[in-house]
């Protein structure tokens, strides 16, 4: 017999549901926390992903829009001058951590934000039916300030070599 709420709610539509195993080991939720709804990374070029799938790492870099209203060139460039040192220019473009004469990209880092993921799948509607994939971890990813340890130690080695204590 059909309760009051039931009445009020009904059925709308009947769709088939499969299930498929198929990326199952292979599907992985990104989340990014500390990033505001507003400013999401769509737009956003994917230069480099390292996936580590048995530690359960990830690391991405995304290239910044070095043209915009919102970017701050003055403090790129300082950023770089800062990281890569003053004589980025002399040295192979590969030994520099920007490519450019700017910050030039952000570089994401995972951790693990769920360890039970048994009960939780990615679904997409198509053809009037519901598929789904069951995924197999769930990250956070978050800006990795690695750059201004680097920074940090070319500081102290371009002092060290200014003060002659190097030598």
């Amino acid at each position: 017999m059909p309760t009051e709420d039931q009445d009020n709610d009904p059925i709308v539509a009947e769709i088939p549901v499969y299930l498929s195993k198929t990326l199952a080991q292979q599907l992985y939720v990104l989340q990014y926390p500390v990033r505001p709804l507003s400013h999401t990374y769509d737009e956003s070029t994917i230069i480099k992903t390292k996936v580590r799938p048995r530690s359960g790492q990830i690391e991405m870099e995304l290239g910044l829009r070095t043209r915009g209203p919102t970017y701050d060139k003055s403090k790129g460039e300082q950023i770089a001058l800062n990281v890569d040192g003053a004589f980025r220019d002399k040295r192979d473009s590969e030994d520099n951590f920007y490519k450019s004469n700017v910050m030039d990209k952000l570089v994401l880092t995972s951790t693990k934000s769920l360890c039970d993921v048994n009960r939780y799948a990615v679904g997409v509607v198509r053809d009037k039916s519901l598929h789904l994939t069951p995924i197999s971890s769930v990250f956070a990813l978050r800006p990795s300030l690695t750059y201004l340890d680097q920074a940090e130690k070319r500081g102290r080695k371009d002092r060290k070599d200014a003060s002659g204590d190097g030598e």
